[in-house]
């Protein structure tokens, strides 16, 4: 109802900005520095799906377009990133240099893959996807927030084949490609973790996509016994039975 976006907007003010939503984005920026390469424990995977939680309250009570436009988000974000450049260890990240067009382009980007979270959510006994894509984190919170159990039907591998568009943006930077595939690899990962059954069309080929893709490489770890035992392909759907 407008009444509703009125009092959002109005409620979004610099203060709640400085106070709620700095230490918020702050963290958004820290996970998606993380390298390539790293693998969270489950903790921590704990910890991020509490953390979208979070962001999907903020934005019940406080006005998506007013948040995401706001002064304090731009230079919180250039901030943020400056500091993650600064301190990485890793040459190649630091190698990227985004410059203040590259660092709002890319914000623009995240607002945008991050529409989701200002949907509304009522509890639901079961939250089913058909991909393991960012939007589905809306099933992790209904899971942390009302108790819903979370399928996953994946017909395809959404992370192998969003990778694959996002290298072949040829007029995004080198930055804003790597963010958008963090922020895609965080997504699966989290959401994985959280699910309580992983069902692909598949018995072969993409139930070993998944089971790498949610529980890393190292076979036997606790994150990659945790997805096996989630793994159930019914092949193309036809298996009515199951």
């Amino acid at each position: 109802p407008y009444i509703k976006i009125i009092g959002r907007r109005r409620r979004t003010t610099d203060a709640v900005l400085r106070n709620l939503w700095v230490p918020l984005l702050q963290e958004l920026v820290r996970l998606l520095a993380k390298g390539h390469s790293y693998f969270p424990l489950s903790d921590e995977l704990d910890h991020s799906s509490r953390f979208v939680s979070k962001l999907h309250v903020f934005f019940e009570e406080y006005d998506w377009i007013s948040t995401w436009s706001s002064q304090i988000t731009m230079i919180t974000w250039n901030h943020a990133w400056m500091l993650e450049l600064e301190n990485s260890k890793t040459a190649y990240f630091r190698s990227e240099l985004p410059t203040i067009l590259d660092l709002g382009a890319t914000l623009s980007m995240v607002m945008h893959f991050l529409t989701f979270l200002s949907v509304p959510l009522e509890a639901l006994p079961v939250f089913h996807g058909t991909h393991h894509g960012p939007q589905l984190l809306l099933g992790v919170i209904a899971k942390e927030r009302f108790g819903s159990s979370l399928v996953i039907w994946d017909h395809g591998l959404l992370w192998r084949e969003r990778l694959k568009g996002i290298s072949e943006l040829s007029e995004q930077t080198l930055f804003t490609k790597n963010v958008l595939v963090k922020l895609t690899t965080f997504s699966a990962r989290v959401i994985y973790h959280k699910a309580d059954a992983i069902v692909s069309c598949a018995s072969i080929g993409n139930p070993e996509w998944q089971q790498v893709i949610g529980g890393g490489l190292n076979e036997g770890s606790r994150s990659w016994e945790s997805i096996r035992t989630k793994l159930s392909p019914v092949v193309n759907g036809m298996e009515t039975d199951r």
